[in-house]
């Protein structure tokens, strides 16, 4: 209910449209489009991904298949340093809940940083980490939703 062509607030009478999740009620959009420099810095990353494809899905796909079992389910998890809190939460929790066990062997966590890979394995976690792919990742959590680490970790 904002009008198409940009600017103005929530006008009830015009139709629903989908819209971007940071725009607000006054017609602002809080999640400007990145800039072309750092639309450049993505692209690299990416072609960084690509180039590394066929030996990542290697070391992978073993890890997957363990983590698999019987009922074909695995639980992906992508985390930094900052933010192994929540993850040592998890196992905790799970463990507390008597099934720490089945949790541990259905996890995957991709490791953006050597802390958290390190943190991983303490846990009893399958972990996969490539030090070409996530050199550039931040290992602080992010300050806010949407900020650089936030996106930065989108991509792992």
């Amino acid at each position: 209910r904002i009008n198409p062509n940009g600017g103005g607030s929530l006008d009830a009478s015009l139709p629903l449209n989908p819209v971007g999740r940071g725009l607000q009620t006054n017609g602002q959009d809080k999640f400007s489009a990145p800039s072309d420099s750092y639309a450049l810095q993505n692209q690299k990353l990416l072609e960084t991904y690509f180039q590394r494809l066929e030996s990542t899905m290697d070391a992978l796909k073993p890890m997957a298949r363990a983590c698999a079992g019987s009922d074909n389910t695995v639980i992906v998890m992508v985390c930094n340093t900052g933010q192994s809190d929540l993850l040592i939460n998890f196992i905790c929790s799970a463990q507390a809940r008597g099934f720490g066990d089945v949790v541990k062997e259905k996890v995957l966590v991709f490791a953006t940083d050597r802390g958290v890979l390190e943190i991983a394995h303490g846990l009893g976690l399958r972990a996969f980490y490539d030090e070409k792919i996530f050199e550039k990742m931040p290992e602080k959590e992010a300050s806010r939703y949407g900020d650089q680490a936030f996106t930065q970790m989108m991509y792992a």
